[in-house]
């Protein structure tokens, strides 16, 4: 399983607009469960956390050889820039570890 993570700085003002613009289409091949947090110490700090269960392989050429998946991805990234003024983490984290309550 893996996390995509983002965390950015919004411009004030905008994180309406930056959420909307985050928001995919559709939802990727293999999505468990998706946040967007804003931080309570920056109102302008928003982390978004997406699960999906899919094999980095499956990934790897899905980025390769599907275009409308890159495209999706392209758009996004497009569509958010306007309203970050930084990107403070960005990237896919393979899990490690997986916390429940049962396990206490």
């Amino acid at each position: 399983m893996f996390a995509f993570i983002s965390v950015k700085k919004v411009k004030p003002g905008t994180a309406e607009q930056y959420r909307e613009a985050a928001r995919p289409r559709e939802l990727p091949p293999g999505f468990v469960w998706g946040y967007n947090a804003r931080n309570l110490a920056d109102e302008n700090v928003i982390a978004s956390i997406a699960m999906v269960d899919r094999t980095l392989e499956f990934f790897t050429e899905r980025m390769s050889v599907d275009n409308d998946f890159a495209q999706e991805m392209q758009r996004r990234a497009d569509a958010m820039e306007p309203f970050v003024e930084e990107t403070l983490l960005d990237g896919i984290f393979e899990v490690v570890d997986e916390l429940k309550d049962e396990d206490f």
